[in-house]
């Protein structure tokens, strides 16, 4: 394929799309292994013929002496890592996943192993992992059906030099022999923080060499897989040729000559190695958000269960299970449910808003907010806030943020956009003085869109009016800034020093000019009751 020029990123809608975060978990034929979190759910997908498969959910199965360990707190942590690849032998994918505990004594740790088989969709457990994985959630790279992870003998050696394998056909581990001169280099920089990292790149393993001290990265290739002569340096970059340091790299592809590598930096970055001019040369994707994840996949019609391929003895079960549940009559074909108030027949969340509340139609001030005399930040956030979409703690907490919800004016509820803009008790002097400069008396309506619906003006005087248009722009205003200045700036104004700051902005957004002198402020108070 041609990797020498990239077109613009298409959006794929992928099974898990509406997930908060989707990992790629491998790549193999065509096929995608997509995981949401460390656990479930975990989905097979063809980008190609849009079919996907979901992978049963594995339970992480704890023996007796681990439950007894985590008892008496030897074991704190555990984490998980994958590996999907093809098993030439049985004709079949398999997902690998280990789930691996440590604890506090350096030399207690334990692995569980279950493989998934496409075939008969199902999870069955194996032999533990006897190695220590390096790297946290760094899934395995696979190379011609056999598994890499960087592993070390115990969880806090410092021979991290090790790259264990599992063999899909076979289903064994064993080590891969790194080269004579990777071994001495590890020794000799043992002190000066060595370490590999293992990828793919044109078929073969390759392993990245970290050298902290030195600030340099090497790529070696094992050209001949499993030969330990093979090893071949590919290429060696400075860091400081580059923008941020290089530990996290991953070569992806070579390009058609042969002579530039496309690597991936940090999740955000695409570079061009030349190989023999030894330069850095920076590519971009259009449409690509500014952090992804590369992933070479090929595309293919390998088939899924969704496709009619691959079918297990569940999906046949639940097939027949299916067709029994229909009740046909003659002449009607099958029984179907249909939701009458879509004009579709499917149900819609809109339709049924409809019908709970009878609401036809987006009614919305905008002329209230838009053509007012306030400046256009100004009239942006009043109508933010009066669709409730301002920041307030409330709206943080629906976004997962922990923190205590408390209003910061009066220290007594919580914070929304109705309670802090209309019914807080400093929000209800700030309206108290409105009410009494232009001499009337009204209920504060309960949200915050109901007082745009009804602020009209048509109680008081013609000069007042034009005042009265932006007053709760200033209200609302005010209260914003004091709310955000007590709460990150750690500074609080008294209520009468707010009420004076938004007699202030009225003067100014009202006659279009800011006050010279008290004089000006009492002959604006007294033309509001004109």
């Amino acid at each position: 394929m041609d990797f020498d020029s990239f077109g613009r990123a298409i959006k794929l809608d992928h099974p898990l799309e509406f997930k908060q975060y989707v990992e790629v978990v491998g790549s193999c034929n065509g096929l995608l292994c997509l995981c949401e979190t460390e656990d479930q759910p975990i989905v097979l997908w063809n980008p190609s013929t849009r079919k996907h498969q979901k992978l049963p959910v594995a339970l992480i199965q704890v023996p007796r002496e681990l439950r007894v360990a985590q008892l008496t707190s030897d074991f704190c942590v555990f984490f998980t890592v994958y590996g999907f690849g093809f098993d030439s032998v049985s004709d079949d994918y398999k997902l690998v996943r280990i789930v691996q505990f440590c604890g506090f004594n350096d030399d207690l740790f334990y692995s569980e192993v279950k493989v998934y088989s496409l075939k008969s969709n199902s999870w069955r457990r194996i032999q533990c992992f006897p190695y220590y994985l390096r790297y946290e959630r760094v899934n395995a790279a696979v190379v011609g059906g056999v598994l890499h992870w960087v592993v070390s003998r115990k969880p806090k050696s410092e021979m991290a030099n090790l790259i264990a394998a599992f063999d899909l056909g076979v289903e064994e581990y064993r080590l891969v022999p790194l080269s004579d001169y990777l071994d001495r280099e590890f020794h000799k920089t043992l002190n000066n923080y060595f370490r590999i990292n293992v990828r793919v790149l044109g078929g073969c393993l390759c392993v990245i060499c970290h050298y902290a001290v030195e600030d340099r990265d090497d790529i070696w290739v094992m050209k001949d897989y499993g030969v330990k002569e093979s090893w071949a340096k590919l290429l060696s970059v400075e860091l400081q040729n580059v923008l941020r340091p290089f530990d996290s790299v991953r070569p992806l592809v070579y390009s058609k000559s042969g002579g530039e590598v496309l690597l991936a930096h940090d999740n955000f970055r695409l570079l061009w190695f030349d190989l023999k001019r030894k330069t850095v040369k920076h590519d971009w994707i259009h449409g690509v958000r500014i952090t992804f994840e590369a992933e070479i996949c090929l595309g293919s019609l390998v088939p899924l269960p969704g496709d009619g391929g691959c079918d297990g003895k569940k999906q046949q079960a639940q097939k027949k299970k299916d067709r029994k549940g229909r009740h046909e009559v003659e002449g009607t074909g099958v029984d179907s449910l249909i939701w009458v108030p879509s004009s579709q027949g499917m149900f819609q969340v809109w339709s049924f808003f409809v019908c709970l509340f009878g609401f036809h139609g987006v009614s919305f001030p905008w002329k209230t907010v838009w053509l007012s005399k306030a400046p256009l930040r100004v009239a942006f956030f009043v109508w933010t806030a009066a669709w409730s979409k301002i920041l307030t703690l409330d709206n943080l907490r629906k976004r997962r943020h922990i923190i205590v919800n408390r209003c910061c004016l009066c220290k007594l509820n919580g914070e929304s956009v109705d309670h802090l803009l209309l019914h807080c008790p400093v929000a209800h002097d700030c309206w108290s003085l409105i009410f009494d400069l232009c001499g009337i008396h009204w209920v504060i309506p309960r949200t915050s869109q109901e007082l745009l619906d009804v602020w009209r003006g048509q109680w008081v005087g013609a000069q007042a009016r034009v005042f009265w248009r932006v007053t709760f722009f200033c209200v609302w205003w005010s209260i914003w800034k004091e709310r955000n200045r007590r709460s990150f700036d750690g500074k609080e104004s008294s209520v009468g020093v707010l009420k004076f700051f938004i007699i202030c902005i009225l003067f100014c957004w009202g006659w279009g000019r800011d006050f010279s002198s008290i004089e000006d402020i009492v002959d604006f108070l007294g033309s509001l009751r004109s």
